[in-house]
């Protein structure tokens, strides 16, 4: 019976040990886990903040007057023109998406400086004028 005794005793051990090793390498599984959650929301967060900047530069593209192609455009209608394109909420502003104004105010100005360059002895000629 002392030997079976000794034999549980020993296996009671090595129960324990394996017990031991087995929580060890569960909470190493735990951290890992929690490690690539941190690393997860981390990345998620970065990702939303890029995504955040980026709305945001696309929300605030400001389009700068184009001196060598619109010599001739008075600088008052440019200013009207981008205000109207740049206002901002609140603002009276084109029911255009800013990307299509965005296209037509560059094709306008093409058309403007092709026009202007016809009537070079126009020291000023507005949009209008050009445009016609």
């Amino acid at each position: 019976m002392a030997k079976t005794v000794k034999e549980l005793s020993s296996l009671v051990e090595q129960l324990v040990e394996k017990c031991n090793e087995l929580e060890q390498r569960s909470s190493n599984f735990a951290a890992r886990i929690n490690a690539l959650n941190r690393a997860s929301r981390d990345e998620i967060r970065a990702l939303r903040d890029e995504l955040a900047q980026v709305k945001g530069q696309r929300m605030n593209t400001r389009i700068e007057p184009l001196p060598v192609a619109l010599p001739r455009i008075t600088a008052q209608a440019w200013a009207e023109a981008m205000k109207a394109l740049n206002a901002k909420p609140g603002e009276e502003r084109s029911f255009y998406p800013p990307a299509e104004v965005r296209g037509m105010a560059l094709h306008l100005a093409t058309v403007a400086a092709a026009r202007a360059d016809e009537h070079a002895d126009a020291k000023e000629l507005s949009v209008e004028d050009a445009l016609l």
